[in-house]
């Protein structure tokens, strides 16, 4: 009897003394302890377990995602698989790790391409909408601008067409301003010639009468005579006043 009391104080005594009684989570000088056994971390959030490790002290933590999940219903997404502590995956809670020991949390997880279908249909059928909306913007911005084209040429042609016009009209209005100058200076032409014509056959009219004497006048029936008329003469207008046989 006094043989088992012994053991028993002896036996709390050794579980007193730091790092001999299981996960008492005092690491030595310069290392660290992991904030759980490694069987106690699966199942928790691996997010959750991330943040205790880097609440103990390491300093290298990945995870990764397994993609291993097809409904979700033997484990939950994002709950840990397994946890690696440089490879070791059966480690305790009062295991002493350098700071810088490579932690690897792995996770169950759904496949990317399962999770993102719906996503990626939805991105598809909007960037195919908006590709679709681009395209009728542009098909009308290049409709509008042919449009515009064509206004501003059919514009164009009309204003050439209606100085070609101005132009045409113009030179018709020169033309017959210099047709009626031309006419009207013939007819002048023609009236001085005429007058010219006429006042030559009165002269020589005049000189092709001939009157030997008042008596011939006023036999012809011409008398008195007056000077300018087709057969006066000087020698018939005796006073010289410029009428003969006034008597």
């Amino acid at each position: 009897m006094k043989n088992r009391i012994v053991a028993s104080v002896v036996a709390v005594i050794f579980c007193l003394i730091p790092a001999s009684c299981g996960d008492s989570g005092t690491a030595s000088d310069g290392k660290v302890n992991p904030p759980d056994s490694a069987s106690k971390l699966e199942g928790k959030t691996y997010r959750d377990v991330v943040t205790r490790f880097k609440q103990a002290g390491f300093t290298n933590i990945e995870t990764k995602a397994q993609e291993d999940l097809i409904t979700g219903w033997i484990a939950k997404e994002d709950e840990v698989d397994k946890v690696a502590i440089d490879g070791k995956t059966d480690f305790g809670a009062s295991d002493d790790f350098d700071p810088a020991a490579k932690v690897v949390i792995a996770y169950h997880a759904f496949p990317r391409n399962n999770k993102n279908d719906e996503n990626g249909k939805k991105k598809t059928d909007r960037q195919q909408r908006e590709a679709s909306q681009k395209e009728a913007e542009a098909a009308k911005k290049k409709a509008e601008e042919e449009a515009a084209r064509r206004q501003a040429e059919e514009q164009e042609a009309a204003r050439k067409a209606a100085e070609e016009e101005a132009a045409r009209k113009a030179a018709e209005e020169e033309a017959a301003r210099r047709q009626a100058e031309e006419q009207e200076a013939a007819r002048k032409a023609a009236e001085e010639e005429a007058a010219r014509q006429a006042a030559e056959q009165q002269t020589q009219q005049q000189q092709n009468v001939y009157y030997p004497n008042c008596t011939a006048v006023k036999a012809a029936g011409a008398a008195p005579l007056y000077q300018g008329q087709p057969g006066y003469n000087h020698k018939l207008d005796r006073d010289g006043d410029g009428v003969a046989c006034e008597k």
